[in-house]
């Protein structure tokens, strides 16, 4: 009697707990299907009963605010702040801005901004973020000019690890571009074809006034901000610099910057050969630098490069020959090409530039992002396989693998490959995100994988360190 008591209460227990997780579980369902419905009064019942639905998760980890930002759903948004939403929440895939800013931005929707920055959001990387949403000009500039006026800093406007990467300011800005192309002898007010968000910052990067919205405008100014003047800024805004006493032409990068980044980027003459601003780097030579000191990497580079080989006239024309960089391509050489982060767009990009040749390439997926908004879904890539492309891993997320503990490192691999390993065309090879690795990164590729591929100015050779 005592047994069948006690068999009683335990199977009550257990469907009790059953109970209590098919109702949560229905309840956080509830509050995303109500947040898309623009349901208010469903979605303010459902948190009174229970406040914790504030930090659900669908199963990508979005949370129920990202859902009102994607919806515009202010009143909602509202209500999720009132019981504690988090208003700085980061996913994976997001290293420059928070998710929930990046997705704020990504909406354009000025009213929740300044809702959400209110509420405390930070804006760390917001003009970064800016610069890659598909939004409309005018629009991008009022959103730009609220973040300043709201406290983002304009030398974040690019996070400073992209010192390295080809991937720049000009990439997302063509105006840039244009104007780096254009005639020696003219200056940028005579060249810039810019318009809109584009002209607005750039009015700061060669102003005094863009010196207002720098993190540190003082002469202790940070290694960070003097480098990216030293890549994006004009003349008149390094004048301010230096009127502000800062020693343009002793200034080095800081310990901590160059703690992560290759030392012949040492110098802001360096940088601004790197980047190809010629406004930079003449001014650099016009008050005191020497081209001397300029790495022999990057004097090889600039002699050939049309713009800054101008730069360089004088050592030429005294018959100075610049290292080569790399040995001359031979008929055996063979060009790859890897497309980055598999995302919609390069559907366009294959059928416009590598079908017409009859070119295939590699396709470089991020494994969770797979059929997420802006990336190919998984019938896509299988088709992509199928026509010859080959499909190499770019992580589970593309979180920042040095950054990562083991077990997460562990984890953004073996996913990663456990989910891309059944598409037509995979290959055992990986591509670091962000083109970046460190000695405990490497040692994990080296064990998973046939080769792990990074990004430099450089041409692989038989000797090449294939991790």
């Amino acid at each position: 009697m005592v047994i069948r008591q006690q068999s009683r209460c335990f199977f009550a227990w257990v469907l009790a707990l059953i109970s209590l997780n098919l109702n949560s579980s229905f309840a956080e369902d509830g509050i995303f299907s109500a947040i898309i419905q623009g349901d208010v009064a469903t979605v303010a019942r459902l948190l009174a009963q229970d406040p914790s639905l504030v930090r659900a998760q669908d199963s990508y980890g979005q949370s129920p605010l990202i859902y009102a930002i994607h919806e515009r759903q202010h009143e909602i948004a509202g209500l999720l702040i009132a019981v504690g939403a988090d208003v700085n929440l980061r996913l994976a895939y997001h290293r420059f801005a928070s998710t929930i800013l990046e997705s704020t931005l990504a909406y354009g929707d000025i009213s929740l901004l300044r809702q959400l920055i209110a509420a405390g959001m930070r804006l760390d990387g917001a003009l970064f973020s800016l610069l890659q949403q598909s939004r409309p000009d005018d629009e991008k500039k009022r959103l730009a000019q609220v973040l300043l006026q709201e406290g983002a800093f304009l030398d974040e406007l690019i996070p400073f690890n992209d010192i390295t990467m080809s991937r720049s300011l000009i990439f997302y800005m063509p105006c840039l571009k244009s104007m780096a192309d254009a005639p020696y002898n003219l200056t940028p007010d005579e060249v810039s074809p810019c318009q809109g968000f584009e002209a607005f910052l750039l009015s700061l990067l060669d102003s005094p006034q863009g010196l207002e919205y720098f993190k540190e405008p003082q002469p202790e100014l940070s290694g960070e901000a003097l480098a990216f003047a030293a890549m994006y800024a004009g003349p008149r805004l390094l004048e301010a610099l230096m009127a502000k006493g800062v020693d343009i032409h002793q200034a080095v990068l800081q310990a901590r910057a160059t703690k992560s980044y290759p030392k012949r980027y040492s110098s802001l003459l360096d940088l601004a050969f790197y980047k190809e601003n010629i406004a930079a780097a003449s001014f650099f030579l016009a008050h005191g630098a020497s081209l001397d000191s300029l790495s022999p990497f990057l004097l090889s580079l600039a002699a050939q490069q049309p713009k800054l080989a101008f730069l360089l006239k004088d050592k030429l024309s005294l018959g100075y020959q610049a290292p080569q960089m790399c040995t001359p391509p031979t008929e055996d050489m063979m060009i790859s090409f890897i497309l980055d982060d598999a995302e919609t767009s390069d559907l366009e990009v294959i059928e416009q530039i590598f079908k017409p040749h009859g070119v295939q390439g590699a396709i470089a997926v991020i494994a969770g992002q797979i059929g997420q908004r802006g990336y190919l879904d998984r019938q896509s890539l299988e088709s992509l396989g199928q026509e010859g492309w080959e499909i190499f891993s770019h992580s589970l997320s593309h979180a920042h693998l040095p950054d990562l503990d083991q077990p997460s490192l562990e984890r953004e691999l073996a996913q990663s490959t456990q989910v891309l390993s059944s598409l037509t065309g995979y290959q055992n090879f990986f591509v670091y995100p962000y083109g970046e690795s460190n000695a405990l990164v490497r040692s994990f590729t080296q064990n998973s994988y046939q080769a792990a591929f990074s990004g430099d100015y450089q041409i692989n050779h038989p000797q090449t360190d294939l991790w």
